[in-house]
């Protein structure tokens, strides 16, 4: 597996969600590689792991849940942006939750890391379009 392929991160509770998108990202064709977290300190176990390896394996888009268990989506931005997001400036990092909270989305605007706030179900033309938009980003 090189480099050439987008990587993608899916970090959410929901296991039936995280198999439903991944299998729609592989119908699609487009050449990603897939990984899904179950909360947040999971993920970032993983992404110590591959920052340590010399972030070879590290994603290039994160999707992140707002409410999981053990550690939510502001708890992971926390630790996140002190930890990798100086060295991986240019991960986009996706909130994606289902909250309709205005308080949740400009909370989660106002961290440098995070690129966007999607409504979920996250439609998969709304996914083509954050992987489009990172590559023509990398592109430029």
């Amino acid at each position: 597996m090189g480099k050439n392929k987008l990587r993608l991160m899916i970090i959410d509770d929901d296991e039936v969600n995280n198999f439903i998108l991944i299998r729609l990202i592989k119908e699609t064709g487009l050449s990603v590689i897939c990984t899904s977290a179950l909360n947040g300190q999971k993920a970032i176990k993983k992404l110590e792991r591959w920052h340590k390896k010399g972030g070879i394996d590290f994603p290039d888009i994160i999707l992140l849940d707002l409410e999981m268990p053990v550690m939510d989506g502001f708890s992971f931005l926390d630790l996140y942006e002190k930890s990798f997001y100086p060295h991986y400036p240019l991960v986009q990092l996706y909130m994606v939750s289902s909250s309709i909270r205005t308080e949740d989305r400009s909370r989660a605007k106002s961290y440098p890391s995070v690129s966007n706030f999607i409504s979920k179900p996250l439609p998969i033309i709304a996914l083509k379009e954050i992987i489009q938009q990172y590559r023509m980003t990398r592109a430029a």
